[in-house]
């Protein structure tokens, strides 16, 4: 996700994605004429995409929005492993994702965040996630914030799970929690463990405090701008 707004062009790549998902979702029955064709433009952005990771150089992918397109992933790469990272239940992933990320989209798509292209690009797509996740999550298409209820959003975590398991060969699944570290991945890839911990960005508590500061500063934005042209509109009459 990080690598999405840093790296040169892959935002707008993403965000092609996504509108050829929504077309292909809102095509209709599926079998359809309209629905295929849909469907083939979804395809064609999600190699479009993945062409742009390929070329600048990165060798994985991981997190969201990638893992959106990890049965195309396995089509272009058939001797990759897909590594799916779960949560001891849905409900301790759906209860992290309200508390953090899935604060993200309604935290950016209000003033003064939507001035900056890059976060008014980038705010749909992380709400969109979760939506392209599983039809039990719905996204406010204005706010974007998360509608779903916490049980629908651990329903969720168990379907992605399960279509996973569906539709990844076994030999070439790995399943894995953050507490596991290293060692299963390792083992998996038959590379030794390096050294040092494992690695643990995005702390929850660091990630809830980050969106309050930033709610906080849109919610006085508009009175400090107000309180601004005050001022000088008294200096100017003095």
């Amino acid at each position: 996700m990080r690598d999405v707004t840093s790296s040169d062009g892959h935002l707008k790549l993403w965000t092609q994605y996504m509108l050829a998902w929504k077309a292909a979702a809102a095509a209709g029955p599926i079998g359809g004429p309209l629905q295929e064709a849909r469907e083939a433009d979804k395809t064609t952005a999600a190699d479009a995409v993945i062409d742009r990771i390929v070329s600048d150089g990165f060798t994985a992918t991981t997190d969201y929005p990638a893992c959106l397109i990890y049965e195309r992933l396995m089509a272009r790469f058939p001797n990759a492993l897909v590594l799916l990272g779960i949560r001891t239940t849905g409900k301790a992933w759906a209860d992290s994702v309200m508390n953090t990320i899935g604060q993200a989209g309604p935290s950016l798509s209000v003033t003064p965040w939507t001035f900056i292209p890059t976060l008014r690009e980038f705010a749909p797509i992380t709400s969109w996630v979760f939506a392209a996740t599983n039809d039990a999550i719905k996204v406010d298409p204005i706010t974007n914030s998360i509608t779903s209820t916490p049980g629908e959003m651990a329903h969720a975590h168990d379907e992605w799970a399960k279509h996973v398991h569906a539709t990844v060969p076994a030999d070439r699944l790995l399943v894995h929690k953050s507490a596991d570290g290293w060692d299963p991945i390792c083992k998996a890839l038959k590379l030794e463990v390096p050294g040092g911990d494992y690695p643990h960005l995005n702390d929850s508590k660091e990630l809830a405090a980050t969106f309050r500061r930033l709610q906080l500063v849109s919610k006085l934005w508009w009175p400090a701008v107000a309180l601004v042209i005050a001022a000088a509109a008294t200096y100017l009459k003095r």
